[in-house]
């Protein structure tokens, strides 16, 4: 068994990178956006 300290720092670890994996691909997926003359960004 893990102690608790251990578990507390894996659940808020999984915690924190479930609620930021929303943003990061807003982020990282919505870069590719083309500009007026068609170019893409």
């Amino acid at each position: 068994m893990i102690g608790n300290s251990l578990f507390t720092m894996l659940m808020i670890m999984a915690i924190v990178t479930t609620f930021m994996t929303g943003p990061l691909l807003t982020l990282f997926g919505g870069r590719r956006q083309e500009e007026p003359n068609g170019r893409v960004v």
